[in-house]
């Protein structure tokens, strides 16, 4: 059996185990996920106040689409732009080019997708990837542009992903992590998602600064010119993730 050790040496950096837990109601990370046995794989299907959103986007003429890694570039535009919008600094394109080449295994019914939404010209305005395993599928990765968010790109995106997950047979959709009671926690938990608890484990311990505690360094990296913070991304994204 390997121990931590052991598992560093063969990696050559640290580790990062987030575990689903019974949710207390007190940490800081939730993981919302949906029940699909009591979702519905009709986009325009969804009721109340969440279908109204959906039917506004279509009427609108977002349209969304899928596929693999031949749309990451096209996603990855809208993700770059979204994350250094927001202070953060987004994951380098060859790491999701790599995962999405080798992460797909059938003996494991384990796949990766790229998703995108499209306006009525067809420019691009919002993407995500999803990882499948056996009956479980997890949106990882998930932007759209602010300008887009009040046609509601964000909603007819996941209705589109909700609807592939069930035509793929699986049983649970997981949105991804989100600070508890934040506003894209409580966009989750109208779809009737369940809160999961996640446990950081980190080993070895960190040490230096961790930039995710000290957020007006956020507030300072949104103004640097998105070329220039595109050079210092892949060494930033090492401290956010």
């Amino acid at each position: 059996m390997l121990i931590l050790k052991d598992i560093n040496n063969i990696v050559g950096k640290r580790l990062q185990w987030r575990l689903p837990g019974i949710d207390s109601g007190s940490g800081l990370k939730v993981c919302p996920w949906l029940d699909l046995n009591r979702a519905t794989s009709d986009i325009e299907g969804w009721s109340g106040n969440l279908g109204r959103k959906i039917r506004r986007a279509i009427k609108a003429g977002l349209i969304a689409q899928q596929g693999g890694v031949e749309l990451l570039p096209l996603f990855y535009r809208v993700y770059e732009t979204r994350l250094h919008h927001l202070g953060s600094a987004a994951l380098p394109l060859f790491f999701l080019k790599e995962l999405l080449k080798n992460y797909p295994d059938k003996s494991l019914n384990a796949d990766a997708r790229v998703y995108l939404v499209l306006d009525s010209s067809r420019k691009v305005v919002g993407g995500a990837i999803s990882l499948f395993f056996a009956d479980f599928c997890e949106n990882t990765w998930f932007a759209t542009l602010p300008e887009y968010q009040n046609m509601y790109s964000s909603y007819i995106l996941h209705a589109y992903m909700i609807k592939d997950a069930i035509e793929r047979g699986c049983n649970i959709y997981s949105f991804g992590r989100s600070t508890r009671d934040s506003g894209t926690h409580m966009f989750k938990k109208q779809w009737g998602t369940t809160d999961i608890e996640l446990h950081w484990l980190q080993y070895p311990k960190p040490k230096g600064i961790d930039l995710k505690n000290y957020p007006f360094l956020l507030n300072i990296w949104k103004k640097v010119p998105l070329p220039l913070a595109r050079r210092f991304n892949p060494f930033l994204s090492k401290r956010f993730y």
